[in-house]
């Protein structure tokens, strides 16, 4: 009997025990934040006051966030990179700061004629028959025939794939790298580095995608660059004095994401690389 009476005392104390223990806990988690608080200085609204200093009179006022608009850049001369703006809802202003920050004037205009009255041109961020009309894609496509260099990203449509030297297109967000190509290509002779040559696009063992991407399959002319999955990132066709360069990605965006640190881990490094 002496020995039941032992076990049943025995297993009410331990029935006890998790009880004083949660409760405890309790206690002391209350004492501890009310602790925290008052060194703080939250608890009863407390703070410190410096002797002598006074903040404004004026209560602080958040300014409204408005877009720049792409009429502050399009001054200058036809000497500049004219940069013939499809969308303006788009990245452009980042392709903007990045271009100043290389040292490369621009305009910026929506105006064709403006435009044309460069020699060198970047229609950007597309081209395509729902962004140009088929008199501003015709004289397009006879700039680079007429002597001037044209430029573009995302060639999507517009019927200037003759222009540009390629037959279709593959679009992706598979793509993390874009390669120099290799050979006798004397646009591409400066650059003989590693880190040169190769222009991360975003980090496969992080990210399941990158930026989007066009390939230009069929290319006349050996391309200028592949992406890491073999498919041609750059490609071009000359006419004589005057050439044509199509970009598979979107460089305003690409500025853009790494001026604002959406890069999807494209950076070698974190800072100043």
């Amino acid at each position: 009997m002496a020995t039941s009476d032992t076990a049943e005392k025995g297993q009410s104390t331990n029935r006890r025990r998790p009880i004083l223990g949660t409760a405890s806990l309790i206690v002391l988690g209350v004492v501890l934040v009310g602790y925290l608080l008052t060194v703080a200085g939250i608890r009863g609204s407390r703070f410190h006051e410096f002797d002598g200093v006074s903040g404004p009179d004026a209560p602080s006022v958040l300014m409204q966030a408005e877009p720049t608009p792409w009429q502050r850049y399009e001054t200058g001369s036809t000497s500049r990179l004219a940069i013939l703006l499809t969308d303006p809802d788009s990245p452009w202003l980042g392709l903007v700061h990045a271009m100043r920050s290389f040292g490369v004037p621009v305009t910026v205009t929506r105006d064709i004629d403006r435009a044309l009255g460069h020699r060198v041109v970047l229609v950007y961020p597309m081209v395509a028959g729902s962004v140009l009309s088929p008199d501003e894609l015709s004289r397009l496509a006879a700039f680079p025939r007429e002597g001037g260099t044209l430029l573009a990203t995302n060639v999507l449509g517009g019927g200037l794939e003759a222009v540009f030297g390629f037959s279709s297109t593959v679009e992706s967000r598979r793509r993390f790298a874009i390669d120099l190509a290799g050979g006798d290509q004397p646009l591409l002779a400066p650059y003989t580095q590693p880190v040169e040559r190769r222009l991360p696009l975003g980090n496969a063992a992080l990210h399941e995608s990158s930026i989007g991407s066009v390939a230009y399959l069929g290319p006349r002319e050996p391309p200028l660059a592949l992406y890491d999955d073999g498919t041609p990132a750059i490609v071009w066709r000359s006419f004589g004095q005057g050439r044509a360069y199509a970009i598979g990605f979107d460089i305003g965006d690409y500025f853009h994401r790494g001026h604002h640190r959406r890069h999807l881990d494209a950076n070698r490094g974190y800072v100043n690389e």
